[in-house]
């Protein structure tokens, strides 16, 4: 197996963030990332990857996919302030955001095995 320091894939989220953390601006930080995530996830599955791993991936793709999507719909109030102890939800959308964007990190630090046998860092996030 050979090692190479390339990122497979890039994501462009840091540019987007603002000084003060908004019910706005998580919609739009979840909006942006669930857009990106989608086109990775699509690209994966048409990749080179070892079948493990884009079996892996894909699935962890679609659970952070969905995360920021439950959170987008949090903010946006499509899932209202009444129905928010349902899902033990406390309004602070901050540290929410960053539990699920840890999650993201994670994920992206991951490496992945192609079927020429590279070993690749799977994301670099921008």
């Amino acid at each position: 197996m050979t090692n190479s320091n390339k990122w497979k894939y890039q994501i462009d989220i840091k540019s987007q963030f603002e000084d003060e953390t908004t019910p706005e601006l998580v919609v739009k930080l979840c909006q942006s990332l669930i857009v990106q995530l989608s086109k990775i996830r699509e690209s994966v599955n048409k990749s080179n990857l070892t079948e493990d791993d884009m079996y892996h991936i894909d699935g962890e793709l679609e659970m952070n996919i969905d995360n920021f999507d439950f959170l987008r719909r949090l903010a946006d109030d499509t899932l209202t302030k009444d129905e928010w102890d349902n899902y033990s939800f406390y309004g602070d959308f901050e540290a929410e955001f960053n539990g699920y964007f840890e999650q993201l990190y994670d994920l992206c630090d991951e490496r992945v095995l192609t079927k020429n046998n590279v070993s690749e860092k799977f994301m670099w996030i921008n």
